[in-house]
């Protein structure tokens, strides 16, 4: 564990000096970054004003197909990438906890809000990691994911491919990185499962702009893979 401590803080250090170079600013804890957007967002004018706020919620996770009769114990990753300022992009972690006993049918609250209250004028990408949790460390292996998920984001931003699509697919990659790093880690354990590759989700600005005040739209999402299959609702709501 020690190793692995000293080998996360030198490529922390090794990111501190891309940041630095690459002229990025930081925001505390998650990642803010200044630099070209997406080309369809730089060419398409938004109708979004500045008073106007936006909440986007992981709400529900239905099983659809579960692996197990009775004892599964899904949980999700999620990272969100969303605007700040005239062109910055900001990246932020959000994780459930595991479900116990869960059954086909079975509805659990992921009670994750990923978007507070905050005006946002361009698209937001979301990447969702469903894992079905067996013996793992859960926060060990949480913290490897979005640990690897930084490191990937971070330097597609620093090679200057700053599109959401590649910023998005970053995440999901550094998702299923982190992930098989830990069961590798902990081989001698029954190790998590992730049901399916990461799903990636986007939310276009004029998809909230098309939003009455008070109004919430429904998106939902579904993983599959390892013989199960779990639905995500998302919602979306424009406050004012």
């Amino acid at each position: 564990m020690k190793t692995r401590f000293v080998t996360r803080l030198f490529v922390l250090a090794v990111l501190a000096v891309l940041f630095m170079s690459a002229r990025l600013s930081y925001a505390d804890g998650p990642v803010a970054v200044d630099g070209a957007t997406d080309a369809t967002e730089a060419v398409t004018p938004n109708a979004i004003g500045p008073a106007e706020r936006f909440t986007i919620r992981a709400t529900e996770l239905l099983a659809l197909q579960v692996q197990e009769s009775g004892d599964n114990e899904p949980y999700v990753v999620l990272g969100i990438i969303r605007p700040i300022g005239a062109s910055g992009q900001r990246l932020d972690f959000f994780a459930t906890p595991a479900f116990s006993g869960v059954r086909n049918g079975d509805i659990r609250q992921m009670n994750q809000t990923l978007l507070d209250n905050l005006n946002v004028t361009r698209d937001v990408a979301i990447v969702a990691q469903v894992i079905e949790h067996d013996e793992n460390p859960l926060a060990e292996t949480i913290a490897e994911m979005e640990f690897r998920a930084k490191v990937h984001y971070t330097f597609a931003v620093v090679n200057g491919d700053t599109s959401l699509a590649s910023l998005r697919s970053a995440v999901a990659k550094g998702f299923s990185e982190g992930l098989k790093t830990t069961n590798q880690l902990f081989s001698n354990l029954d190790n998590d499962e992730a049901i399916g590759a990461p799903v990636q989700l986007t939310v276009t600005a004029t998809e909230m702009d098309n939003l009455v005040a008070g109004e919430t739209r429904t998106r939902t999402a579904t993983a599959s893979g390892e013989g199960a299959q779990w639905r995500m609702t998302f919602t979306i709501r424009r406050n004012q």
